[in-house]
């Protein structure tokens, strides 16, 4: 049993903002609880953003109703619409999740670097020619978004892949036909996005690899290409009737969907590195049009450990393909019970009126003789999935480690959240799946009466207590790291984040929990306080234990040279190299008044290194 996973499961659930807490005016008893979860709160929290490989069409044929067009423009009008959420689909009536905003990979704007367009809005740019006059007075007013063009500059950019922001250059038609189908109201974000001049297939896919956890955060991703062939030579000469073409085709098409099918995303990374080999390639893609392709490789890239879905539509007498992935999950199945006393009503009160946006956490409140009894859901990603398709890190600089991942963790333990200053001893914690936490103070009959409705074990906790805070209050202090326990330990994990992502399939097994917070918790142990004393030298990490011996015995008199890692058992956080070591003791340097400020920290030589796994290294970002 592993218990460390778990109390950060209470600590993040607890220290999560607290807004949608109860009605005060109203509480909910508990027995009102039971329809509430019979239909909601036992249900998994909403996909993933779905990833999708169109075929736009030819230019603005699909919105002219081209009779050679029929089969996509009904795929655009239904089966796309229904995959991105935006209409309902089967027995789910329910109304549209729509996504926060659309990333588009287009196949029509290729550059050395990623490009991204980045202005509130962007005018059309009617990029074919020899159409009718209606074709140049299309309109598609959507927004573009400012924000998650950044959140694509800072993604790309941690992939040390150099991307540019482009507030210039209007929407082209592989972004505007096919979204004039998918999403005619024009409601939702679009930031598009170039391909590579390169035509590299490796760099694509990493480049989906650096957008996937947008999907986290709602965010689609589409490719707008034709994935399935793009020669107008062949199209336009007769040769796409021919026995023998028609046979290369099948071969290429078969081979590209079987690989697309991959769900393991290293492999398939590796099969589409040789596409160029497969029969059939180059009839489907010549040089001078393979970049229509490139868009596929960059959603198979964002796709992760996932096989794709997808079917064929007629087009012009080829078979194009339109591919999907969208099976990837948040879980939500974490429920809490607990007794506080009616004093942290007050605050939860305060901290709901602080942060009113915040939908995480649906509590319900019971009233009894003991005293108040929240009952809450939590949500939360299931970060087995997301650590499965994110990239290596080691592939990255340390500073994209912190970008990438680091201030990911700070921001899930701050922004707008609220956080708890831990006084909980971790090791007071049990766990029992599923999910339910409930105090020693709560009557024991009520408890296993809530459990047995929802078919839930129990396990028991011990509740000692905590000041809540608010977690972005602590974060923007600029307070030394090792006395702002989350932020060192970040510090940490982006020093040694090679050691803590490299898992196999056995460290990943069925545990739901983040095991990122598992490593750093759980691995790198507590940081020094402002001095050492017998008890904290009982309960190292175990990755701290051997310096924490090396080091005991000079109390005040520490070294900042890298000596003392040189006694640690062989393997040990073998990634470390010296200028780690050097960063790791200034930070839990035994006096305060040697440790840096985070500041001082962020802006270390350190970051701009490199992390190396095997021969893969990229430069520096």
């Amino acid at each position: 049993m592993r218990f460390i996973p778990r109390a950060s499961t209470f600590i993040n659930a607890v220290c999560h903002q607290y807004s949608n807490i109860f009605t005060p005016t109203c509480p909910a008893p508990l027995s009102s609880l039971s329809h509430h979860h019979s239909t909601s709160a036992m249900s998994q929290s909403p996909p993933l953003a779905p990833v999708i490989a169109v075929c736009h069409g030819g230019g603005p044929m699909p919105i002219l109703n081209d009779p050679d067009h029929r089969e996509l423009i009904q795929s655009m009008r239904t089966k796309v619409p229904e995959i991105l959420g935006l209409r309902p689909s089967g027995s789910n009536a329910s109304a549209p999740n729509l996504p926060k905003a659309i990333v588009l990979v287009t196949a029509h704007w290729s550059e050395s670097s990623p490009h991204i367009s980045s202005a509130a809005h962007h005018d059309l740019l009617y990029d074919y020619s020899g159409f009718p006059p209606e074709s140049y007075e299309l309109k598609y007013p959507a927004p573009g978004s400012p924000e998650v063009a950044k959140e694509v500059f800072d993604l790309l950019d941690g992939a040390g892949m150099k991307p540019v922001l482009d507030e210039k250059r209007g929407w082209d038609h592989g972004v505007f036909v096919p979204l004039l189908l998918i999403e005619p109201t024009a409601r939702i974000p679009i930031i598009q996005v170039s391909v590579l001049s390169s035509a590299s297939p490796s760099t694509h896919f990493a480049m989906g690899q650096a957008l996937a956890p947008l999907r986290a955060r709602n965010i689609a991703i589409i490719g707008s290409g034709m994935p399935t062939f793009h020669n107008l030579r062949i199209m336009f000469s007769g040769l796409l009737h021919t026995p023998e073409y028609k046979q290369r085709n099948k071969e290429w098409s078969y081979r590209l969907t079987e690989t697309l099918k991959i769900a393991d995303a290293e492999k398939r990374r590796a099969e589409l590195e040789g596409w160029r080999s497969w029969t059939g390639a180059r009839d489907a893609h010549p040089e001078q049009g393979q970049e229509h392709f490139l868009p596929l490789i960059v959603c198979s890239g964002a796709a992760g450990e996932v096989g794709a879905e997808g079917w064929a539509d007629e087009i012009m007498g080829s078979e194009q393909w339109t591919y999907y992935w969208k099976n990837l999950k948040l879980r939500c199945k974490a429920f809490i019970v607990k007794s506080v006393e009616a004093t942290m009503f007050e605050r939860l009160q305060q901290f709901k009126a602080e942060f009113p946006d915040n939908h995480r956490l649906q509590m319900y409140v019971d009233q009894n003789k003991i005293g108040h009894v929240l009952v809450y859901e939590y949500f939360k990603t299931d970060l087995l999935d997301l650590l499965r398709n994110f990239p290596h890190l080691p592939l990255y600089t340390r500073k994209a480690i912190v970008k990438r991942v680091g201030l990911e963790l700070r921001d899930m333990h701050s922004k707008h959240w609220i956080i708890l200053v831990q006084t909980i001893p971790i090791r007071s914690l049990l766990y029992v799946k599923p999910e339910i936490y409930y105090s020693t103070g709560l009557w024991t009959e009520r408890a296993s009466s809530i459990c047995k409705r929802f078919n839930w074990t129990v396990s028991t906790m011990l509740y000692y207590g905590g000041k809540i805070v608010s977690g972005e209050k602590v974060w923007e202090d600029a307070r030394k790291p090792a006395e702002v326990f989350r932020f060192g330990v970040l510090c940490l994990y982006a020093i040694a984040g090679a050691e803590c992502l490299n898992f196999d399939e056995t460290d990943l097994g069925a545990e739901p929990e983040p095991l990122v917070m598992e490593r750093l918790v759980w691995n790198f142990g507590e940081l020094l306080q402002d001095q050492f004393d017998d008890e904290k030298f009982k309960k190292p990490g175990f990755l701290f234990k051997e310096l924490w011996n090396l080091t005991a015995e000079w109390k005040w008199e520490w070294s900042l040279s890298p000596e003392p890692f040189e006694k640690w058992t062989k393997g040990k956080l073998r990634n470390l190299d010296d200028g780690a070591k050097r960063l790791m003791l200034r930070m839990i340097h035994a006096d305060a008044e040697e440790r840096p400020l985070m500041k001082d920290v962020m802006i270390d030589p350190y970051w701009n290194g490199v992390e190396s796994h095997g021969n893969s290294e990229i430069a520096k970002s």
